[in-house]
């Protein structure tokens, strides 16, 4: 995996670009997009936001890593900038269009399954603070919530 101390920025803003188009294309008319540059553009943010409400949108940072973020408090995958990272990014973000993502909840945290085309799965799970349990409130086994998200070009908007 590369850094982006080791990746010219001008290599991370291609990426970028990249990841703009191919969410221009694959959300069509589905979705907003917005691109955003901080740190005197050291950081650079690519936002789709669906029309449908129950879809989920997707954030993407070309920072230090290039990140992905799908979920409410999970979801955030942190990728490098190599060929195989910016597929398994586009991979992600076409199966969030496509409205292949399931996202469970518990107190404090969640995972996010993202499904591929071939059927494979990816997930991560994240949390606040430590969620760990304390002497009143032991770890559950189970999710307490589940949201399937839809595809972006259906629904109420």
């Amino acid at each position: 995996m590369t850094t982006a101390s080791l990746t010219p920025p001008s290599e991370v803003r291609l990426v970028h670009n990249e990841l703009a188009s191919f969410s221009r294309s694959a959300a069509g008319a589905d979705a907003d997009i917005s691109l955003e540059e901080y740190n005197e553009g050291r950081i650079l943010g690519l936002f789709l936001t669906p029309h449908n409400s129950r879809a989920r949108g997707v954030g993407v940072l070309c920072e230090q890593f290039l990140v992905i973020e799908i979920g409410v408090i999970g979801g955030r995958w942190e990728l490098g900038y190599d060929r195989e990272d910016v597929l398994l990014a586009k991979r992600l973000i076409d199966a969030v269009i496509a409205g292949r993502v399931v996202e469970y909840f518990a107190p404090r945290r969640s995972r996010v399954d993202v499904t591929f085309l071939d059927g494979t799965t990816a997930s991560e799970t994240g949390s606040h603070g430590f969620g760990l349990p304390t002497f009143r409130r032991r770890a559950s086994k189970h999710w307490d919530r589940t949201v399937h998200y839809e595809p972006y070009g259906e629904g109420l908007s």
